[in-house]
């Protein structure tokens, strides 16, 4: 006999993990540049060779970063909350 308890239970666990690997996979990644750097000028969130966390802009054409740190990991920054303005 099936226990429907059980079922529940298997369905519930089953959809949490499904849940979690899409939070999981829609979270933001750290790209080493030791991989890859970014393709075109912008502002990144940077992770340095100290594990100090800032905000840096990096020029393809100079190959460089303009922090005065070594950068060691980098993301792109989220994009701007929509409609509020906090002036």
């Amino acid at each position: 006999m099936i226990d429907p308890m059980e079922v529940g239970n298997e369905m519930n666990e089953a959809y949490c993990d499904g849940f979690e690997a899409g939070v999981q996979s829609a979270k933001p990644k750290w790209i080493s540049v030791t991989k890859r750097v970014p393709e075109k000028y912008g502002t990144y969130l940077v992770c340095t060779a100290r594990g100090a966390f800032m905000v840096g802009c990096y020029y393809p054409q100079a190959k460089n970063w303009n922090v005065r740190a070594t950068v060691t990991h980098w993301m792109p920054l989220p994009e701007k909350p929509k409609g509020e303005t906090n002036d």
